[in-house]
């Protein structure tokens, strides 16, 4: 397993973007694990102290080009002998 074994939930909920925060164990995830992000130019913006997911970028983009989406999990996966 390994940290983004759970991938990486993001929601926008009244036009606010929230991302999980970095290094956090997405098996017990709770609000306090999410941070209010925002795309800056030339760079993500956020609140507060602790820092967000280092996948924030993508999901800022996704957010963008898919207006309608309101919730996302972005995920990294390993198959063990694909075909690839």
């Amino acid at each position: 397993a390994t940290r983004c074994s759970f991938g990486f939930p993001a929601a926008r909920e009244n036009k606010r973007l929230y991302v999980t925060r970095r290094n956090v164990d997405k098996t017990t995830l709770s609000n306090e694990d999410f941070v209010e992000v925002m795309q800056l130019p030339g760079k993500v913006g956020y609140y507060g102290d602790v820092k967000p997911s280092v996948d924030t970028p993508i999901q800022l983009k996704l957010f963008d080009y898919y207006e309608n989406v309101n919730y996302m999990i972005h995920g990294h996966v390993y198959i063990e002998d694909a075909a690839y």
